[in-house]
This record gives structure tokens, C-alpha cells and sequence, in this order.
């Protein structure tokens, strides 16, 4: 086992699977939104002509189809960077204040102005493309300002934006966790937090609570947190290995038996993944996921994640003004909309998402106070 993964405070590879992770979930936006039909087919629900994709049934199913699965990754990577990122800050000097903040300071600036992008492309759309756009009111805007907008059952503004507001959720859990675990005096307190909250979380991975059922709160998905939070919690303490081992068990066994909810096989291999990866240097997995163009995705991801449906539409009409629509046309205009999208966050890292970083950054714990 590495060792010394807990002392890093950062892990390469998890950029590289946060990366390709955020470019599957932009290949499925391009699908979804009808873009590629003569390709990749499209969903029902887009209204389209069906007509028989190009590609084989495999590539247009797992490639196009599955990539939402994207989203059940990023969670279990936050279960394991978000506590690698307290690993040195004991639970009796943790600050839940101080770490809500800094998480605020880190995500809000580039999700604000990404809210900011999708309306400003929804009304020019609507006046150059003639596409409908109902102009959010201002108790939707400051819903999603405050992350709140499934818990009040708000409009949606971008279809993706509820994994923000789930994100925040977690952090609230497990700063909480954190802190009252630091108010036990008990050496295995946070152990045994996580622990109760693993158990608890299990209904929902097994199908024996309907994820539907719990649209914008965390609970649904709060399994794929902590499967991360408990990988992490075996690099460094022996005792949690076969706990951690016996949970990713259970969340393959849950993968076949509950085959309605693929979000828990998208779980699975990534929690297995990332399992193997933390206990066996120099994987081929790991391998793959620390190329520079992994590692460059990786570091544009949240960016990407958070603009690619605003530029897809534009561009890909833009496109199609100058291609007729074909097989062909389409394959050329896959790899120039992800392209533009792809430069677009690489701007919107530089002029949001770095200096929200540092802002972060800048926001310093104060050293806890030694008892006299």
C-alpha cells in the first residue's frame, strides 16, 4: 500500500480520471442534444428522425449514451480528495466554517459566471437561432446561487448544475462529521462516524430506496462519497483496508442486483480503480491517467464541466451552416465543437477558475490554540 499517498496532499492520476471523466459527460451533452445523429443516433426525448447510427451499437451505447456516468466518478473522487486535503488537520482543529468557506471560494466564482454564460447564450439564441428560452426569474438565479435549487424545486438553468449543489451537500456532511468527531473524546471517533454513515448510505446503492424519489438531496448519491472517503481512509490506517475492500464488494454485488440504477456500476469500477490504484504502484490504469493529455483535461475539467453545453449548441450551428449534416460532416464537426470547447475552458480556468483557486488558497486557517 502507498504509504505516503496521505502526506502528498495531492494525487496526479485522479486529475487524469477527473479529466477524462468531465470530456465523457461533454460527449454525452453532444449526444443528447441531437447533434450527432447520423453518427450516434439520439435520445427519444430530443424529438428527432430516428435513423440507424454509423457507429457500431457498442460505441454509441457506452461512448455516447452512458456518459452521465461521468458524474457518479467525480463524486467518488471528492469522497477521496476532499478528506487527502484535511489529512493533516487533526478533527479537534478542524474549522467546518473555514472549510465551507474555502470550498465557497474555490467553486462559486467559475459556477456564477458559468450561470451568467448560460443565460446570456440562452437569449441570444433565442433572438439569432429562434430557440425558445424562458429567462429564469430571481428566485431561480439565487436558488442556484445558493445551491439550493432542487431543494426548492426551482427551474433548472443548466441541466448539470445540480451536482454543484449535491457537491456542497457532501462538503456540509462531511465537515459536520469532521467536527463532531472532534468534539468525542474518542480516538476512533471519526472512524466510527464514517462507519454508521456507510451502513447508512447502503439502502440507496442496494435499490432498496428509490434514488428518485430524493431529487436534489444528497443521500441518493451519498454512497459514492464515501466508498472515495473510506478508499482514502485505507492508505493510511491498516484497519480500514478489508472494511474499504468489503464495501467496494458490496457496490459490484449491488452493480448486478440492483441493474436499475447504473450509477452504482459506474460507482463500482471506479471505486475498484481507484482501489487497485492506491494499493499497487505503477498500474497501467494509473499509467494512462498521468499522460499529459489526461492530466491536461484534468486540470480544465471543472471548467469544462461547467461551460461545454453553452458553446455545443452555437458551435455546432455555426458548423452546420457551412456542412450539410452527414455522417461524415458530423465526425468533423465532433472534433471541432470539442475542440472549442476545450479552448473555452481553457479561458475560463484562466480567468475564473485559477484566480478562485488562489482566492481559496488565500483564506488561511488560523493554528489552533495549545492548552497552558
Amino acid at each position: 500500500m502507498k504509504k505516503t499517498m496521505a502526506k502528498k496532499g495531492h494525487v496526479q492520476y485522479l486529475d487524469g480520471m477527473r479529466g477524462v471523466a468531465a470530456l465523457w459527460v461533454v460527449i454525452y451533452h453532444t449526444w443528447t442534444g441531437g447533434h450527432i445523429v447520423n453518427l450516434a443516433g439520439a435520445p427519444p426525448e430530443a424529438g428527432l428522425t430516428e435513423v440507424d447510427p454509423a457507429l457500431p451499437f457498442w460505441i454509441t451505447s457506452w461512448l455516447f449514451e452512458r456518459g452521465w456516468m461521468g458524474v457518479p466518478v467525480f463524486f467518488i473522487l471528492s469522497g477521496f480528495v476532499i478528506p487527502l486535503s484535511q489529512a493533516n488537520r487533526s478533527d479537534v482543529s478542524f474549522k467546518p466554517l473555514h472549510f465551507m468557506h474555502r470550498r465557497w471560494r474555490r467553486l462559486s466564482p467559475p459556477y456564477y459566471a458559468a450561470i451568467a454564460l448560460t443565460i446570456a447564450v440562452g437569449l441570444a439564441e433565442e433572438q439569432i437561432r429562434d430557440v425558445a428560452f424562458e429567462m429564469p426569474s430571481v428566485g431561480t438565479i439565487i436558488a442556484h446561487l445558493l445551491y439550493i435549487q432542487d431543494l426548492v424545486d426551482a427551474p433548472r438553468i443548466g441541466v448539470f448544475f445540480w451536482t454543484l449543489a449535491i457537491e456542497m451537500q457532501f462538503y456540509i456532511m462531511f465537515a459536520l462529521m469532521k467536527w463532531v468527531a472532534g468534539r468525542m473524546s474518542w480516538q476512533y471517533a471519526s472512524d466510527a462516524l464514517l462507519g454508521v454513515a456507510l451502513v447508512v448510505s447502503l439502502p440507496w446503492a442496494l435499490g432498496w430506496t428509490y434514488a428518485g424519489s430524493d431529487r436534489g438531496v444528497f443521500i441518493a448519491s451519498w454512497f459514492l462519497f464515501l466508498a472515495g472517503q473510506a478508499i482514502f481512509e485505507s492508505t493510511r490506517k491498516d484497519y480500514w483496508r478489508w472494511p474499504t475492500f468489503a464495501y467496494v464488494g458490496v457496490l459490484a454485488v449491488a452493480a448486478f442486483t440492483n441493474s436499475g440504477d447504473e450509477r452504482v456500476a459506474a460507482g463500482a469500477v471506479t471505486a475498484l480503480l481507484l482501489l487497485l490504484s492506491v494499493n499497487v504502484d505503477n498500474t497501467p490504469v494509473e499509467r494512462a491517467l498521468s499522460t499529459r493529455p489526461a492530466l491536461f483535461l484534468g486540470r480544465l475539467s471543472y471548467s469544462l464541466y461547467l461551460i461545454h453545453p453553452s458553446i455545443a449548441g452555437a458551435a455546432f450551428w455555426m458548423v452546420y451552416k457551412v456542412l450539410d449534416p452527414s455522417t461524415a460532416t458530423e465526425f468533423i464537426a465532433l472534433g471541432l465543437v470539442t475542440a472549442a470547447q476545450i479552448i473555452g475552458a481553457m479561458i475560463w480556468y484562466q480567468v475564473f477558475e485559477k484566480p478562485s483557486m488562489q482566492w481559496s488558497r488565500q483564506l488561511r486557517q488560523p493554528a489552533p490554540a495549545h492548552a497552558e
